[in-house]
This record gives C-alpha cells, sequence and structure tokens, in this order.
C-alpha cells in the first residue's frame, strides 16, 4: 500500500524517479521505503518506516533501532501508519513521533516503546 501510495504521490509531484522497497534488499537499512520529495534543485530522498495496526485505538510498536534511525536522517524521514481494515493511512514526520519517544534515565535504558496514532 505504501508503495503505491508513494508512486501515485511522486507523479502528483511530477518526480520521475520510483520508490523502492529497500528492506527487502536490506532490513538493516532503518526504513522500509526509499522515496523521494521535491526541491528547487531536485527530487531529495525521503525514508519511510511503515506501520499497520487493526486496533482501536490504532497503535505500533516502535523499536529502538527504528527510532535511532529516524532520529539519524532527521527530516527526511517518515512514518506510514496504517489502519486496518479501512486501509487508511497516516502520515507522520519523525519530529511528530519524537515528543512520544521515552527518555533513558539513571541504569534504564528504553528498548520499545507504543504510541497510539
Amino acid at each position: 500500500l505504501s508503495l503505491d501510495y508513494e508512486r501515485k504521490r511522486l507523479a502528483s509531484l511530477g518526480i520521475e524517479e520510483s520508490p523502492r522497497w529497500i528492506a527487502v534488499e536490506d532490513n538493516g537499512a532503518g526504513y522500509d521505503i526509499q522515496s523521494y520529495d521535491a526541491t528547487k534543485y531536485g527530487p531529495k530522498n525521503r525514508l519511510i518506516e511503515v506501520k499497520s495496526s487493526q486496533r482501536v485505538p490504532p497503535r505500533m510498536i516502535l523499536s529502538r533501532g527504528e527510532w535511532d534511525a529516524a532520529a539519524k536522517y532527521g527530516d527526511v524521514y517518515f512514518f506510514h501508519l496504517w489502519k486496518f481494515p479501512a486501509e487508511e493511512l497516516v502520515v507522520k514526520s519523525a519530529a511528530e513521533i519524537e515528543i512520544h519517544i521515552p527518555k533513558d534515565v539513571g541504569q534504564g535504558r528504553w528498548t520499545d516503546v507504543e504510541i497510539e496514532f
């Protein structure tokens, strides 16, 4: 669903590049899909982590490694959050997710976080 969504979004922006499903080739990349955004200088990377939920309210489980990748790539990193069975998409930037990320305190280190969306 995210690949189809990105193909349509790129076409609407006039970007001829195609999104790539990176997670199939490299599950250690830190994101699932490489897509693009338009700039006045040409396309720039848009990296996407895809999550889905059938729960009400919908939620995602985000691992520390996934968040570390989002923090590393910053403003080019986005989350596709799919609500099923309606196939409704919510797109959030890393900055919008950051407010939900716990902090390591003392000897504690978080490994996974559950976030409603």
